[in-house]
């Protein structure tokens, strides 16, 4: 039974919950502008695991210890203590619930205070080769499990809302296209792991492999670059957390992982809890078991701990890349081959729909200029799709009895990581490309810049000083925002000017006074474009 209420101070998400372990905890972040205010309330109680099912309450003793501890050096006195006595409540649960009720429906009318669902826990676990797994007995949080896949263990310990698993195409011995090998590779490590059945599987490109398959008397032979895994999983985890709602703590298990598996695979969920936690609070808790002792018998299995090697807040950098790089590039040794690759591409691009260069999107939301944001925003992911396609469709595959060869004639490049992330902020904060956009909608999208002061502080103001110049002095339809503003304009803005103005410099924009709309003027937008670059 539980209640969570996140306070956008940057702090982490706090619970509020009942325990049978006679304590009620409840924390509350404040941030009142500038003040950080830390509002402590414990629930404490004596009463015994059954006594939540209970109404016989004239034995109990309730008290509501509240503590206000100030941050912010303000007016607030340090270690005030409240003590309330619910006396009434002690005779009736349902009437303790009210009060409950009635104080957290006080809370929500806080500007700053708003409550949230149940945090998701999800599970993205690595693996290799499971061939050569065995089983350990693996331990976590006092619990024991003999597998030979140490997420088996998270599994029962955790209550996990979403399980992923990531591995490569490499371990398939036979196939046509990327889509079989994908299927190939699944199957290979369903029937050596039991447990993975149930999870969402994203088999990756594989990175300069070459292994003889003993058994089978068949040489697998795979190429392409590192970057291929990264930024296809990158591309697979942006769609899946696209389709998540709420807070999440993502458990990210790096045990079974081929060496370069665990840096990149960490580095793309951290960037993509990163986008994510511009609307919604999110926690990574990674975790690695003990090694498995070089040439051990079993049995008896060996005593593998599963370690937590981090566990951090994720909270918005505003640093999202940016590249201007092509999405793919020709993948050969030979320079002649490469020109060829290159045209290819160059003319199935041109017969695609044409899409915003995403480092204008993305600079606008990394520097607080939201109707830029909105200006420059596009479809995206039509972009990341014909890029994914167009690399799955121009693998060759040379199958025989003896061997099997893959080369991709091509390569992910920096460009597409930026057209992933592009598409992921687009998605979660909901800003669609718009030309005109009221001001109503851009202040409420101020949100996402809770965490960071500088820019919540200069994106509101902007916002307001607009707001209150078009209440008090604009009629008619599209003005220049110049004629409205009160004090001195300038007339040309450079880059410097135009972020300290949020993107809304008054030479820049037109207010249409009738439906309380922004936008920007034509013969402005390829100037921004240069800032944005």
């Amino acid at each position: 039974m539980g209640i969570f209420i996140l306070i956008p101070t940057g702090a982490p998400p706090i619970t509020f919950y009942f325990s049978n372990s006679n304590l009620l905890t409840f924390r509350v972040f404040l941030n009142m502008k500038t003040v950080k205010m830390y509002l402590l309330c414990y629930f404490i109680t004596t009463i015994q695991k059954d006594c939540l099912n209970s109404k016989n309450w004239n034995k109990e003793l309730w008290r509501f210890h509240c503590s206000i501890i100030n941050s912010g050096n303000l007016f607030i006195k340090k270690n005030i203590s409240l003590i309330i006595m619910l006396r009434e409540a002690l005779h009736n649960f349902d009437k303790f619930l009210s009060y409950l009720h009635l104080y957290i429906k006080i809370l929500r009318k806080s500007p700053y205070i708003m409550v949230m669902s149940k945090i998701k826990k999800i599970l993205i676990s690595l693996i290799g080769d499971p061939t050569n797994y065995h089983e350990a007995n693996y331990h976590y949080n006092n619990y024991k499990k003999t597998s030979n896949f140490a997420s088996s263990i998270l599994i029962d310990k955790e209550e996990l809302d979403k399980k992923i698993l990531i591995g490569q195409y490499t371990l398939a011995d036979t196939g046509n296209t990327f889509e079989d090998l994908q299927k190939e590779s699944i199957k290979i490590i369903e029937n050596k792991v039991k447990e993975i059945n149930d999870f969402e599987k994203i088999i990756s490109p594989g990175v300069f492999y070459s292994k003889k398959d003993s058994k089978k008397d068949k040489t697998l032979d795979f190429k392409g670059e590192i970057y291929n895994f990264y930024a296809y999983i990158l591309y697979k985890l942006a769609r899946i957390f696209e389709e998540i709602e709420g807070d999440v703590e993502v458990i990210l298990d790096l045990t079974h992982g081929i060496n370069y598996m665990g840096y990149l695979t960490f580095n793309a969920v951290n960037l993509i809890l990163d986008i994510y936690s511009l609307v919604n609070n999110s926690k990574i808790k990674v975790v690695n078991s003990d090694p498995y002792p070089p040439g051990w018998k079993s049995p008896p299995f060996p005593d593998l701990n599963i370690n937590v090697v981090l566990e951090k807040e994720i909270q918005p950098s505003f640093v999202y890349p940016s590249y201007s790089d092509s999405i793919l590039r020709p993948y050969s040794d030979s320079a002649e081959e490469k020109s060829k690759l290159g045209k290819e591409l160059h003319k199935k691009m041109k017969n695609e729909k044409s899409c915003t260069n995403p480092k204008y999107f993305i600079n606008a939301i990394n520097k607080g200029a939201l109707l830029a944001a909105y200006t420059f925003s596009d479809d995206f992911d039509q972009r990341v799709n014909f890029a994914v396609d167009f690399f799955k469709n121009n693998i060759d595959i040379r199958n025989d009895s003896s061997r099997i060869t893959v080369i991709p004639h091509f390569s992910f490049a920096r460009g597409f990581e930026s057209f992933v992330v592009a598409e992921m902020i687009k998605k979660v904060s909901n800003i669609d490309k718009k030309s005109q956009v009221k001001l109503d909608e851009l202040n409420k999208k101020v949100d996402i810049y809770k965490i960071n002061p500088m820019l919540n502080v200069i994106v509101q103001n902007e916002i307001k000083s607009v707001s209150d110049s078009i209440q008090e002095n604009c009629k008619g339809s599209w003005n220049p925002l110049s004629n409205i503003l009160k004090g001195n304009v300038s007339s040309d803005p450079d880059e410097r000017t135009f972020f300290a103005h949020a993107g809304l410099p008054g030479a820049f924009v037109e207010v249409n006074c009738d439906t309380g709309e922004l936008r920007y003027r034509n013969d402005k937008l390829d100037k921004i474009e240069s800032f944005l670059s």
